[in-house]
């Protein structure tokens, strides 16, 4: 994602994804996502479903936020 530097993905699918990054995502915000290695890079463009507080503390906050992919993800 360029929004956010970095993301741990918590569920995927050939439709979309859940991540989980300390950015907060907006709906229908669209952006790149990077896959896999950064050897490997699989690039996806996605558009924001959903986000929500996933965990508080005083020290950091954590989203999770639902993106459905542009394109089905094509496995090979």
């Amino acid at each position: 994602m360029r929004a956010c530097r970095s993301a741990r993905i918590v569920d995927v699918s050939l439709v979309g994804v859940l991540l989980e990054t300390e950015c907060r995502l907006f709906p229908g915000m669209r952006d790149e996502l990077q896959l896999g290695s950064p050897t490997a890079p699989y690039r996806v463009k996605a558009t924001v479903l959903r986000c929500h507080v996933a965990a508080l503390t005083k020290e950091y906050i954590q989203y999770h936020g639902a993106l459905a992919f542009e394109d089905l993800l094509v496995l090979q």
